[in-house]
């Protein structure tokens, strides 16, 4: 049975372009012939890795007069003084700040010396450079469980339920055990509603250019309630059941 296009169609008139697939030069090749156009004034993209190198190769046409928007971590551990003028003034969200510069707090500091990340976003002793939001998010998720075992008393798997009763609804300061800042745990859905970042490259470096707090980034759960489950860490920011 043939799909109905209409909902493409839609979408065109919009001004919208979609890429569903990955990867590189060949593919993406045509995408970046129409986003050169002078009507686009912005471009998303949704490309790690490799297909971020490529995509940032071939967009250098556009560079200039149109924004660039990244998806969550497409510049994580990047090596942005080698991305050139092309990756210049591209935005990105960010769960947790790649420079401590971009979160100058003494929370900050201390969990990057105990996790050995220097100020650039750097594994000490290794050179390597670091996502710190998957680090922060298990960081987090350890906590947060921690505050909930204490909180209700939980000694074994017959008290589950009163735990998981005790995260719905947990709200928790900013300081050493949630160095990112302040949130909660929404009792809808589990997820642990925390600010945002938004991350600009600037003469090939990484600067936060905003914050965007817990409650600006609230949507509407897909479900109304988990029942029966145990905590797991599913997405940075997000500790869901299952």
């Amino acid at each position: 049975m043939k799909k109905s296009s209409s909902s493409s169609s839609k979408r065109r008139e919009r001004g919208a372009d979609f890429h569903p697939r990955s990867a590189g030069h060949r593919r993406l090749a045509p995408l970046s012939g129409r986003q050169n156009s002078q009507e686009a004034e912005a471009v998303y993209f949704a490309n790690f890795g490799s297909d971020f190198l490529s995509f940032i190769r071939i967009s250098t046409p556009c560079g200039r007069t149109s924004k660039k928007l990244g998806a969550v971590y497409a510049i994580s551990a990047q090596d942005t003084q080698k991305l050139g003028e092309a990756a210049e003034g591209l935005y990105c969200i960010a769960p947790y700040p790649t420079r401590y510069e971009g979160l100058k707090t003494d929370f900050n500091k201390a969990y990057r010396d105990m996790i050995n990340v220097d100020p650039e976003g750097v594994e000490v002793g290794t050179g390597k450079r670091f996502v710190l939001a998957y680090n922060w998010a298990v960081w987090e998720s350890m906590f947060l469980l921690k505050a909930g075992i204490e909180k209700s008393g939980w000694k074994g798997n017959k008290d589950t339920p009163r735990l998981i009763e005790t995260l719905e609804g947990m709200t928790f300061k900013q300081g050493i055990e949630f160095p990112q800042g302040e949130g909660y745990v929404r009792k809808e859905d589990h997820l642990s509603q925390v600010g945002l970042y938004v991350e600009q490259i600037r003469k090939g470096v990484i600067e936060v250019v905003a914050r965007i707090s817990p409650e600006a980034v609230v949507y509407t759960p897909e479900k109304e309630s988990l029942e029966g489950s145990v905590l797991r860490h599913a997405h940075p920011g997000m500790i869901v059941s299952g």
